[in-house]
């Protein structure tokens, strides 16, 4: 269900974007009589939806690296000398379910999320933004 909203957040906002930028300087008159929509109202809602995509982003990066955390804590527990047998065993059942089974949050199976992908976003939004500034000129 995050994954989904993750995907419309990313479209939302990609369209949003667009659509601050084209429609002021489109050449095409859009009837605004039956729903006005200011400037402020569509940066508004850019903000929401860039702040939603951020913040999924960020909880997958944080839980991934969260793994990466615990891993090495029972490192640590499992090179203790006082830990009883039974624990022990555990602890290398649990290591090992951690060394196998990769966390790794996807869109559907589509690409992975992480912060490679805010980057690649906000380098694709920049670019977005200095080619249509260009083709104004």
């Amino acid at each position: 269900m995050y994954l989904l909203e993750y995907i419309r957040s990313i479209m939302a906002s990609i369209s949003y974007v667009l659509h601050l930028i084209v429609v002021p300087r489109s050449e095409v008159s859009f009837n605004y009589t039956s729903w006005k929509c200011s400037p402020f109202i569509r940066m508004l809602w850019l903000v929401i939806f860039v702040f939603r995509y951020v913040a999924i982003t960020l909880n997958c990066y944080i839980a991934t690296t969260e793994t990466n955390r615990i891993q090495g804590r029972v490192q640590c527990l499992l090179l203790r000398k006082n830990v009883r047998n039974e624990v022990v065993k555990r602890l290398k059942l649990f290591f090992s379910q951690l060394t196998v089974c990769k966390i790794e949050f996807t869109a559907l199976g589509f690409f992975s999320v992480n912060l490679k992908d805010l980057s690649a976003f906000v380098f694709s939004v920049v670019t977005y933004i200095i080619v249509f500034e260009l083709m104004k000129n």
